[in-house]
């Protein structure tokens, strides 16, 4: 009948609206993307040339200068810390680009949690020094200290989300607290920092994006976005909460199998300047 026909056409006709709607959305999304990529590109064409501009010039100092010896030794300490930086910017285009693909691999290997945190507070100790920031660690009750897991990627996980904390609190510090809950390895960071602005922590995540003040501190700006992606790879998540003037916590899951069932003692190693 006259009526099944214009029902069936107006059925079809709101589904092709809703289709409509959805492309200009899809579209609107890779407009954006593209975008924030060839930002991205162009930011990185800087961040890559800045180092190695740098490398060749101490390179040449050194090549065609008469510098007194610890002149020299200076020198060598900042093309390695320059070099390191510029292994670190390919480091993370490489594994972003591995984890997007669909080609990344965990490994599952033994380690010890307190040995993990120790070796990697260690390594964050000397910035923190910098500053004259605490780096304070909890391990809370009844916390197994086996697990097997990628050992690699949860320090990288961390090294990032402590390590960015570094770069914008200026006072106080930052503490790790770690729990296990419900079968989940619960680790949270928290700063004593400015805080992060609600339109800006909704994109805190976002591969390719970066604020003002990420872009003053440098880097690609994939530091979180590969921390998160490595947490679910791991069956797990990281979510971010923040009070502006008070501070912001990073709270990473982690689903990972115990190795041992040696229970850590409440522990707190802290250094305060």
């Amino acid at each position: 009948s006259k009526i099944s026909v214009f029902l069936a056409l107006y059925r079809q006709n709101q589904q092709l609206a809703q289709q409509a709607e959805e492309l200009t959305l899809l579209n609107e999304k890779v407009e954006s993307a593209s975008h924030a990529k060839s930002a991205f590109l162009a930011n990185m064409s800087h961040e890559i040339r800045t180092p190695l501009n740098a490398i060749s010039g101490i390179s040449h100092l050194l090549a065609t200068s008469a510098a007194p010896a610890d002149q020299e030794q200076d020198l060598l300490n900042r093309m390695q810390q320059t070099s390191k930086h510029l292994t670190s910017l390919i480091g993370n285009i490489l594994d972003f680009s591995k984890i997007e693909s669909g080609f990344f691999e965990l490994t599952e290997e033994p380690f010890e949690l307190n040995v993990l945190f120790k070796e990697l507070l260690s390594i964050l100790q000397t910035q923190a020094d910098e500053k004259n920031l605490y780096l304070k660690l909890n391990i809370k009750g009844n916390t197994p200290n086996g697990f097997l897991g990628d050992s690699t990627r949860i320090k990288q996980i961390f090294y990032n989300l402590i390590g960015n904390c570094l770069k914008f609190v200026k006072q106080g510090g930052i503490t790790v607290s770690i729990a296990f809950k419900n079968e989940m390895l619960v680790i949270d960071v928290k700063d004593t920092g400015d805080g992060i602005p609600e339109s800006q922590l909704k994109r805190i995540f976002s591969a390719f994006e970066q604020d003002d003040a990420g872009r003053k501190n440098g880097g690609t700006g994939l530091g979180l976005a590969i921390s998160l992606e490595l947490s679910r790879l791991m069956g797990g998540n990281i979510s971010v909460a923040s009070i502006l003037n008070q501070g912001t916590t990073f709270s990473v899951e982690l689903k990972l199998k115990q190795n041992k069932t040696k229970i850590l003692p409440q522990k707190v190693v802290e250094n305060t300047p």
